[in-house]
């Protein structure tokens, strides 16, 4: 009978550790959180997400429309974040107009543009300077909804709200503008 007993000791024991092992067990998995991969089974984090000096084209035939091109291009859920971005907008007569800025986001969806951070625009001798402005390729029309200085030669001109388009080279400005004429003034004498 003591036999027995001493049995019954040890196999109660023994189902004891069993428990106690598979409950320390789960507490181990849980706390160390998701498996390690191995070194040639992990995903780089940048992996196919970085381009190092994109370009980008767009043409209605054999005429080029624009051409983008940037130091780097980083793949977001907004769409590829450029970083110094260049901006080349032909014109129907073929005169290059140049956008750049601080940053661009390119929907490669859409192909629409929007420039930020220090965005500047020539066009013959006017620069247009901005902190932010939307390129809309199905409109081909250049958009800057915030504040603007334009200069040229003899004239600058400030406003807010200007839209441009390519095509036509028609410009429009929405919420006034500001304009200043730096040369004399000339009256013609009567005959």
């Amino acid at each position: 009978m003591a036999k027995l007993k001493h049995w019954t000791y040890i196999k109660w024991g023994c189902l004891g550790i069993s428990a106690g092992s598979l409950v320390l067990s789960f507490a181990w998995l849980w706390l160390a959180g998701p498996p390690v991969q191995p070194a040639s089974q992990q995903p780089e984090k940048d992996a196919g997400t970085r381009v190092e000096k994109p370009s980008i084209v767009e043409r209605d035939g054999e005429r080029m429309v624009w051409r983008l091109n940037a130091e780097k291009a980083d793949q977001e859920l907004r769409g590829m974040r450029l970083t110094e971005p260049r901006l080349e907008l032909f014109s129907e007569s073929g005169q290059v107009i140049p956008v750049q800025g601080n940053y661009a986001w390119f929907n490669p969806v859409t192909r629409n543009i929007r420039f930020e951070g220090a965005v500047v625009v020539g066009y013959k001798s006017w620069r247009l300077k901005s902190e932010v402005l939307d390129y809309d390729s199905a409109k081909q029309e250049l958009h800057i909804p915030g504040a603007f200085h334009l200069q040229g030669d003899d004239i600058q001109a400030r406003g807010k709200n200007m839209r441009a388009q390519r095509n036509t080279q028609r410009l429009w400005v929405e919420n006034g503008i500001w304009i200043e004429d730096s040369r004399p003034a000339t009256l013609d004498k009567p005959s």
